[in-house]
């Protein structure tokens, strides 16, 4: 874990006591030890090493994206391990080596899918002008096409720049439809008074801000997004079973808290599996399960904002707009 790296301790340090926590709830013969390292993949690849060297019969990591890349395309690997990223590139991966994490773009392509079930046929995409948005807007503009639906047009905004009433103007031709936002809640409430109420606006776990207030969340009523049972569904016997996070963190501290939680489930099912794992886990980031490549695959919860909340989706098919 990248505990000693400016960028990555508060993320990794909350993996690390998810991880630990659940450790101790299934009573687990498992011993776990922390292995601290920066961001770097030349560090990361020795204590990779080292954790080899002192007999360890699984290791959950790295966690950044370029250390998963490093490891997945070294020969180092011997013993299962679990990656916590996507490692970069289609190249094919050691027979040992694992990977599961929190995509943005695996999640925009799962709104896709939802949006096609959704039985919705046309669809623009609009995006913060940022890395993280356009991989997102891409991902999701993709997957919809693939499926079989249209792709109107795609927008980008700087949220300084006043270019919201050009985006309202072109949807307004609309009466049905969707929209796909890829931006996270603070963007999201700027651009969304301006997205067409006769068109559904559909997003990612990115709009959820779990600490913010009813009231903060007017403007995303209506929103279809997925997230993880451990936001949405806490009175889940899945879930409930495991100790939360004290003093509860931000969307992201809780979500990487939620990933250590079925790190180690994960884990359990692969060092228990001499040969290759089959196993489907009623998780508390979604339901997982083992996908082609080695992907550990994770299916979220369907969600929408009602009265400023993030509730599950009680329906399958398709409804109104902001219904």
């Amino acid at each position: 874990m990248p505990l000693q790296s400016p960028d990555f301790r508060r993320a990794a340090d909350a993996v690390r006591l998810g991880f630990f926590a659940a450790l101790k709830k299934h009573e687990s013969k498992l011993v776990a030890i922390a292995i601290q390292t920066e961001d770097g993949a030349e560090q990361i690849l020795g204590a990779y090493q080292d954790a080899v060297r002192l007999g360890v019969k699984i290791v959950i990591g790295p966690m950044t994206r370029g250390a998963v890349s490093a490891l997945a395309a070294s020969a180092l690997v011997t013993i299962p391990t679990l990656a916590l990223n996507v490692p970069d590139g289609d190249s094919a991966l050691p027979r040992r080596f694992y990977w599961f994490g929190l995509s943005a773009e695996a999640e925009a392509r799962q709104v896709a899918a939802m949006a096609w079930r959704d039985e919705q046929k046309i669809c623009f995409v609009v995006h913060p002008d940022t890395g993280l948005g356009r991989r997102g807007a891409q991902a999701f503009a993709e997957s919809f096409r693939w499926l079989g639906g249209r792709v109107m047009q795609v927008f980008a905004f700087n949220p300084s720049d006043n270019a919201f009433p050009q985006i309202r103007d072109r949807l307004l031709d609309f009466e049905s439809g969707c929209v796909f936002l890829a931006a996270d809640a603070d963007q999201a409430r700027l651009v969304r008074p301006y997205l067409s109420n006769s068109l559904t606006v559909y997003a990612t776990s990115l709009v959820n801000a779990p600490l913010a207030r009813p009231r903060d969340n007017v403007d995303l009523n209506g929103i279809r997004f997925v997230d993880m049972p451990w936001l949405l569904q806490p009175d889940h016997p899945g879930v409930m079973i495991y100790p939360r996070l004290e003093p509860a963190g931000d969307g992201d501290v809780e979500r990487f808290y939620a990933l250590g939680i079925d790190a180690f489930r994960i884990a359990s099912e692969l060092q228990g599996s001499p040969r290759v794992p089959q196993f489907d886990i009623d998780g508390v980031t979604g339901r997982i399960r083992l996908g082609r490549n080695n992907q550990i695959l994770r299916e979220p919860t369907a969600a929408i904002f009602r009265d400023g909340v993030a509730l599950p989706r009680d329906d399958t098919g398709p409804r109104q707009a902001g219904k």
